[in-house]
């Protein structure tokens, strides 16, 4: 029925319909009610209130937190730089150094790990002797940015790849060095260097070194990095020994691998040169001494053998090297960058940084 409109309530959260008017010519009147008025613009202000007041509360704490980290490793480096490169000090007053140190910081103050600390400040301090724009210089600047992407597990087996594909020392002449050369360097890094295959994923798209299809698996890089500690061995009536000098000859010893056999002595590639040097003074002598150390090495299997025989831990060495992607991965100038800040740690006299990139 139509008629006279009446005034009419409805409920919260319900809706009131009144029909008015002819019936050829209808008004609907609807009353809602659906409690508080609330806009967009009311729930946007609200979120953005909400949001600032807890971010800010929230800076304010972890500001002064960040700002301890970054302070403590500024300070560790100034130390450092102070006792370690004085000169390094006018360093600090160049906007690349500053960016560098600015970089350090950054990364400390998110993380707060120290051995990140320890490992920044290593890179700071390496920075801070290269005064020219070098690639060394370059390097290291990348390093300080990357280093703070990676967890210690990776450092570790970046440490790691680097020490046994990279690195070769010079004091080897036997089994013996070759040991303390391995504990002392390779040891520390191994027993928590263990990644997958995204973590070393990772050390790539960080520019850290490459996953390569080829392989080299741990007896491969012992062989080329220590070539002399492998010979099979030759006889003392060889033609190629008796046709050397007397002289020469004063750097031929038994074999260390085959009883009753001979061999060249000991020392990496680049010691054994200089070794020979003050043994050898004529080119026919140093021809048929390098003819000698062409000859045959043992195998690959034998050279696991008698490492984890002189030494028991190898043999877990040699099973994460061979069955993890570790022998896959190559180190790039910046893994060797960050590889070697984290060796000189614990190896303060290990060779500096230039041998590998310069």
């Amino acid at each position: 029925m139509f008629g006279k409109q009446a005034d009419q309530k409805a409920g919260e959260g319900a809706a009131a319909i009144q029909a008015g008017g002819s019936a050829d010519n209808a008004t609907i009147n609807q009353t809602n009610n659906y409690g508080l008025t609330v806009t967009v613009d009311d729930i946007r202000a609200l979120a953005r209130d909400s949001f600032r007041a807890d971010f800010m509360q929230l800076l304010g704490q972890a500001g002064d937190i960040a700002e301890a980290r970054a302070n403590r490793v500024t300070e560790s480096f100034l130390e450092r730089l102070q006792a370690e490169n004085p000169a390094g000090i006018n360093q600090t007053n160049t906007p690349d150094f500053r960016y560098a140190l600015l970089s350090a910081q950054k990364a400390q103050a998110r993380s707060g790990d120290e051995n990140l600390e320890k490992l920044l400040v290593e890179l700071l301090i390496e920075r801070s002797r290269e005064q020219e724009r070098s690639l060394q210089q370059i390097v290291l600047n990348e390093a300080l940015d990357v280093a703070a992407r990676l967890t210690t597990e990776q450092v570790s087996a970046l440490t790691l790849s680097f020490v046994m594909r990279r690195t070769k020392s010079t004091g080897v002449l036997d089994m013996a060095g070759f040991l303390r050369v391995i504990i002392e360097n390779a040891m520390p890094f191994f027993s928590n260097a263990k990644l997958s295959v995204a973590s070393f994923s990772h050390l790539a798209f960080t520019g850290c070194g490459v996953v390569e299809m080829g392989e080299a698996k741990l007896a491969h890089c012992l062989t080329e990095s220590y070539p002399e500690l492998w010979q099979r061995g030759f006889s003392l009536d060889d033609p190629t020994v008796q046709a050397l000098s007397e002289e020469a000859r004063s750097i031929i010893r038994p074999s260390q691998n085959n009883p009753g056999k001979y061999e060249v002595i000991g020392g990496a590639v680049e010691s054994s040169k200089e070794i020979r040097s003050h043994y050898i003074t004529s080119e026919a002598d140093l021809v048929l001494v390098n003819e000698l150390l062409s000859r045959g090495k043992i195998s690959h299997e034998e050279i696991k053998s008698r490492c984890i025989a002189a030494l028991p831990q190898f043999a877990d060495l040699f099973d994460l090297w061979d069955n993890t992607s570790m022998k896959n991965f190559s180190p790039s100038s910046i893994g060797i960058a960050i590889a070697h800040a984290n060796i000189t740690r614990a190896v303060p006299h290990f060779g500096p940084l230039s041998i590998w990139i310069n």
